[in-house]
């Protein structure tokens, strides 16, 4: 499988995927790729998803530029995407959901997470924002897994103020069917991260994912 990484921080975002699928290898131009993985960092500016900044939002405009374009070429070209982190973050907005922009106790601290079918386990956690899909169409997502216990005490939104509408669960994994175009997309999200843990159910689930949902195998 021919992976093209999307952000910073070089390719060890891509050392789990590249571990479950042995001929995988990473390509710099986008047209050979299999697969578009978006990486973690810095917040995505939320005048993607049309709020003002909160005084804790901290973002990169060329690369929200650079990641919303290989985004598009993905969703052209038809390639399938998996995004960690801000990743998650990113496809979100691009697909006509939110972020909020500031949460409290999932930055540092690993935690439980519980899968569609009910399976739980142990993922990463080092975000201060959560991605908001609930205000998307039923059919252009669905959430995998969620955080078992709810972890946050507020969730600001770009005018540093509490969300009206308290999530009903906090996004751990999504799964995105169409962006906000109304354009097929097979994308999925991940808040935690995959590259940073050693092999375990987590990455199992993930890899089914990545092999049911992106690449229909």
């Amino acid at each position: 499988m021919n992976i093209h990484v999307a952000g910073d921080y070089g390719f060890g975002y891509a050392n789990w995927i590249q571990d479950a699928f042995k001929e995988s290898v990473i390509k710099r131009d986008i047209e050979s790729a299999d697969l578009v993985l978006f990486t973690g960092g810095s917040d995505i500016n939320p005048e993607i998803y049309g709020e003002n900044k909160s005084h804790t939002t901290w973002c990169n405009d060329m690369r929200d530029r650079v990641e919303s374009a290989v985004f598009e070429k993905a969703v052209q070209l038809g390639i399938p995407m998996i995004g960690i982190c801000r990743g998650l973050q990113l496809m979100c907005g691009l697909c006509g959901g939110k972020v909020i922009q500031d949460v409290t106790n999932h930055a540092g601290c690993s935690h439980s997470i519980t899968f569609i079918d009910g399976m739980e386990c142990m993922t990463t956690s080092l975000h201060h924002q959560m991605v908001y899909p609930f205000l998307l169409p039923k059919e252009n997502y669905r959430i995998e897994a969620w955080s078992t216990e709810r972890r946050s005490t507020r969730y600001i939104n770009g005018d540093d103020e509490q969300y009206d509408v308290i999530p009903e669960v906090e996004p751990e994994v999504v799964l995105f069917f169409k962006d906000k175009q109304g354009r097929k997309l097979k994308a999925l999200g991940v808040q935690g991260h995959p590259e940073m843990m050693k092999f375990g159910i987590f990455h199992e689930r993930l890899v089914e994912l990545i092999k049911t949902n992106l690449l229909n195998k």
